[in-house]
């Protein structure tokens, strides 16, 4: 089975006394048995995609994995162009 799941992670400047942080959410293709094994699959990416830089003012930047903010399960049996790996649904009220 396929699934999809956003990952989370911070972006922080760890020198200079700059207090400025951003968060990107990024949704990854996950192949696993059931939504469990996704999980901690989509764990291991993301702590894998953990890094710093130096930054040009001579700081350093950090990327943290923050976690994982959900899991999608893919439904169509092939994955390629036109394949659906994420959707939200929401409620719209009355006004």
């Amino acid at each position: 089975m396929y699934f999809s799941a956003k990952l989370i992670f911070e972006t922080r400047p760890i020198s200079h006394g700059d207090d400025s942080r951003s968060v990107e959410e990024s949704i990854v293709l996950i192949e696993a048995l059931n939504e469990i094994d996704a999980e901690s699959e989509a764990i291991l990416i993301g702590k894998s995609k953990e890094f710093a830089y130096e930054a040009a003012d001579g700081g350093i930047v950090e990327v943290s994995f923050l976690g994982v903010r959900k899991i999608y399960c893919l439904f169509d049996d092939k994955i390629g162009h036109g394949t659906e790996i994420y959707s939200e649904s929401y409620y719209i009220s009355d006004v």
